[in-house]
């Protein structure tokens, strides 16, 4: 493989291994999914499909949304702080990794 693919893979593998990641990433999204589109809005959402499809949308939105702030913006502070971009690039890797 592609080393930016082995880059990918081992960056998601150390996020999935936080629990301070996974949890508000995937189980908030879905938990206040369920909330809204059932136990607050249960019966509009039965009555009118289109109110169901965009509440998906919006909340499928909001999961990618909190996963690219609060994943990225910590993880390259975090990187940026300690040193490890300098290290990357010294490391023999494409420019781009």
């Amino acid at each position: 493989p592609s080393p930016y693919v082995v880059e990918i893979r081992l960056e998601l593998l150390r996020l999935l291994r936080s629990p301070a990641f996974v949890l508000p990433m995937f189980v908030l999204p879905v938990a206040l999914y369920l909330l809204f589109a059932f136990a607050v809005a249960g019966e509009q959402t039965a009555k009118d499909p289109d109110a169901a499809r965009f509440m998906f949308a919006d909340f499928s939105l909001m999961a990618v949304t909190m996963a690219a702030v609060f994943a990225t913006c910590p993880s390259i502070a975090m990187e940026r702080e300690l040193g490890l971009l300098t290290l990357k690039r010294a490391q023999p890797a494409p420019p781009g990794a």
